[in-house]
């Protein structure tokens, strides 16, 4: 659920930027995406999330099977696009996304620390792994 609420959060915040900022005017949507870096970021993380929404079924993860998995593990890549779009569009005196940047890189060293098996995965009361922890 927390993807698809993100999905849905995207959506919307790409939405309003497209009716309130632009007014639906798609050549200057078009040159402002190819001018300002920080919209490309945006758009691309959007862009990626979109087949991970379509893809959050119960009915679509059998069918990708094992594919799934490799499918939505862009989502770290996508993490790193909205970081870079949120550190783009901060204004001179504004306050930097620190607390956003410390969040995402200690939830990516504990996962790469799980990967590389430098960190025991947690386990249950009765000493076994739970499927979701087994996953991860």
């Amino acid at each position: 659920p927390l993807g698809l609420w993100s999905f849905a959060y995207a959506t919307l915040h790409l939405w309003l930027y497209l009716a309130f900022d632009l007014a639906y005017d798609w050549a200057t949507a078009w040159e402002e995406l190819r001018t300002k870096a920080y919209l490309l970021a945006g758009f691309v993380a959007w862009a990626l999330l979109v087949p991970l929404a379509l893809t959050s079924t119960q009915r679509m993860m059998r069918a990708l099977g094992r594919h799934w998995m490799r499918l939505h593990a862009a989502v770290y890549l996508i993490a790193l696009l909205s970081l870079l779009h949120f550190w783009l569009l901060t204004k001179h005196g504004a306050s930097p996304p620190w607390p956003d940047t410390l969040a995402l890189a200690a939830l990516l060293l504990y996962r790469a620390l799980l990967k590389t098996g430098l960190l025991p995965r947690w386990q249950g009361d009765d000493g076994t792994e739970s499927p979701e922890r087994a996953r991860a």
